[in-house]
C-alpha cells in the first residue's frame, strides 16, 4: 500500500469509532443550527444565505474531524488505552501494528498544530482550544477515570465545544457577539429562563440546556464498557451508583428532556412525536436489554435521539416560528 493512502486509512481508523457519535451528529448540529439562527434572535441580515451555509458543509465536517482526530490521538497514545484496544478494538492503528506508540507521539504535536491552523483559518478557534484543554484533562490528569461527575462534565463540555464550533464554521463568523434583534423585534419575547434580553440570550440558553442534557445522559456510552472500566478502575456513573440506578437516570432524563425541548421549540406534532418516540426506544432498551451487545446498539440509538434534539430549532425555523 502506497504511503498517502496508507496514512489516510490509518487516520480514518483512529476516528472510526466516533463517526457515529461525534462527526455526523456535530456536523448536523452545525449546519442545522446555523440555518436556524434567526429563531435564536440572530439578525438574519447579518448571516449568510442558506445556500452559502450549506456550501460550507465540507468545511464544517473538516473542522469536526480534525478536532476529533486531536482528541483520539491524545487518548489512543496512552499505554492503558493501547492495552484495552488490544482486547476491544484490535483494528485501531497501534494494536493492529500500523503505527507504533512512539510514532503516534510524534504525530501528536503535528495534529495539534493542524487543528489550530484549520480553526484559525475557517473558524471555531476558541472551541478548538477548549477541546485541547478538555482532551488533556480527560486523558492526562484523570478527568475521564477518577470521578464520574468530572467525566460526565468534561464529556458534556467536549460535546458542546464540537457543536458550537461546527455552528461557527457553518456561519462563517464567530457566534460570540452575533448581532441580535431586540425582543420587541422578535416574533416572541419568551426566553427559556426568563433571562434579560442580552445578546442572543436564547442561543446561549440553548447551549446551556444541551450541556445539562448531555451531563445527565452521556453515561449511556459507559453502559457497554462496565467490565473493562471495572478492571481499569475507572469511576463511571454505572460503576459508582450501580447499573440499575444509572439505567433509571438515563431513561428518566431522555424522556423528560424530550418532552421539555419539544414543548419549548414546538416543531410540530410529527417531529415532537418522533423525538419522544426515539426517547421511549432509548429508555425501553436501556431498562430491558442489558447485554454488552444490546447496550452498544442502544448507544447508537441514543446518538440518533441526540441528533433529533439538535434538529428541533431547524424544524421550528422551517415552520416559521417561534
Amino acid at each position: 500500500m502506497s504511503a498517502v493512502p496508507s496514512l489516510l486509512y490509518t487516520l480514518y481508523l483512529m476516528t472510526y469509532s466516533d463517526i457515529k457519535s461525534i462527526l455526523l451528529p456535530q456536523t448536523l448540529f452545525g449546519i442545522s443550527n446555523a440555518l436556524a439562527a434567526p429563531v435564536f434572535g440572530v439578525d438574519s441580515r447579518t448571516i449568510p444565505q442558506p445556500a452559502s451555509i450549506l456550501s460550507r458543509l465540507p468545511l464544517t465536517a473538516l473542522w469536526v474531524w480534525i478536532n476529533l482526530l486531536l482528541f483520539t490521538i491524545e487518548n489512543q497514545r496512552q499505554t492503558s488505552s493501547i492495552e484495552e484496544d488490544k482486547l476491544n478494538k484490535p483494528w485501531r492503528p497501534i494494536p493492529a501494528g500500523r503505527i507504533t506508540q512512539s510514532q503516534m507521539e510524534s504525530w501528536r504535536l503535528r495534529v495539534y498544530c493542524a487543528a489550530f491552523a484549520v480553526s484559525y483559518w475557517i473558524g471555531g478557534l476558541v472551541q478548538c482550544v477548549a477541546l485541547m484543554v478538555s482532551g488533556y484533562a480527560y486523558n492526562n490528569v484523570g478527568g475521564g477515570s477518577k470521578s464520574a461527575l468530572a467525566r460526565n462534565l468534561i464529556n458534556s463540555l467536549g460535546y458542546i465545544s464540537f457543536s458550537t464550533g461546527a455552528m461557527e464554521v457553518a456561519l462563517g463568523k464567530t457566534i460570540f457577539g452575533l448581532p441580535c434583534l431586540s425582543l420587541t423585534e422578535m416574533k416572541h419575547s419568551f426566553t427559556l429562563f426568563r433571562a434579560s434580553p442580552t445578546e442572543c440570550a436564547l442561543l446561549h440558553q440553548w447551549f446551556a440546556v444541551l450541556i445539562c442534557i448531555l451531563f445527565c445522559t452521556t453515561h449511556a456510552q459507559d453502559m457497554e464498557d462496565q467490565p473493562g472500566d471495572a478492571v481499569r478502575g475507572r469511576r463511571t456513573v454505572p460503576l459508582v451508583i450501580g447499573d440499575l440506578p444509572a439505567r433509571v437516570s438515563i431513561c428518566s432524563s431522555v424522556g423528560l428532556c424530550s418532552a421539555l425541548c419539544s414543548w419549548f421549540w414546538s416543531p410540530g406534532a410529527w417531529v415532537s412525536g418522533f423525538v419522544v418516540g426515539l426517547a421511549a426506544v432509548v429508555g425501553l432498551r436501556t431498562m430491558v436489554f442489558r447485554s454488552v451487545r444490546a447496550d452498544k446498539k442502544t448507544f447508537l440509538i441514543w446518538n440518533a435521539w441526540l441528533s433529533s434534539l439538535y434538529l428541533l430549532p431547524f424544524w421550528t425555523w422551517c415552520a416559521g416560528g417561534l
